[in-house]
């Protein structure tokens, strides 16, 4: 590239960009970088078409009609775990690799499925609002729950954020499965979960 590249960074989440805009310097220390917010449809028409690079957050809508006025573009990096909002066939045609962060918050999201499990499972609403009742125990909630060891979860799906919910699942002592059509089954017991089909998980 004779130019210094052009980086146009799509965001509507975070305020702050000086690691990427630091890294970016230190690679080409004179190089173009142009932030835009969600929607960025001005942007776009403004200088879109001049931008090398596309690092976009996952709520930016790339769409088949965005990507076939990105001329210059050789490449987009999405600031998430998937590929929801980029039309990855659109972008194909048009030779624009894209990417994403793999792996991405999977603990923080393991770690909100537990929370889930245990705000509905053990009704942890009911009971806090009982409590200032003075109600407690099964007179806070009028009939018992059971404890999570040796109850069943089913994981439809199994990249690193199943794989992380899955060891810690089994850490309390619950029964985990996993359905995922494109994994090993070896790979799905390396992370202390049993490979089912998704009617013998479901039945189950």
């Amino acid at each position: 590239m004779s130019r210094q590249p052009f980086f146009w960074i799509i965001d509507n989440e975070w305020p702050d960009y000086s690691v990427e805009t630091a890294l970016l310097r230190e690679a080409w220390p004179n190089c173009r970088i142009e932030f835009s917010g969600i929607p960025f449809g001005e942007d776009l028409k403004r200088f879109g078409a001049e931008a090398d690079v596309v690092l976009a957050q996952i709520g930016a809508d790339m769409n088949a009609g965005v990507i076939a006025q990105l001329k210059n573009c050789r490449g987009i990096a999405v600031f998430g775990g998937g590929y929801d909002n980029v039309d990855i066939a659109a972008a194909k045609v048009h030779g624009i690799p894209v990417t994403n962060v793999n792996g991405y918050c999977a603990e923080d999201i393991a770690d909100y499925v537990l929370a889930v499990i245990f705000h509905f499972y053990k009704r942890i609403a009911e009971f806090s609002a009982n409590a200032g009742n003075g109600r407690w125990g099964v007179e806070a909630l009028g009939a018992p729950i059971h404890r999570l060891g040796k109850q069943s979860l089913l994981l439809m799906g199994f990249g690193h954020i199943g794989s992380v919910t899955a060891r810690r699942a089994g850490a309390l002592g619950m029964n985990v499965m996993a359905y995922d059509p494109y994994l090993p089954e070896e790979r799905i017991r390396e992370s202390g979960a049993e490979p089912v089909s998704l009617e013998e998980g479901l039945r189950r």
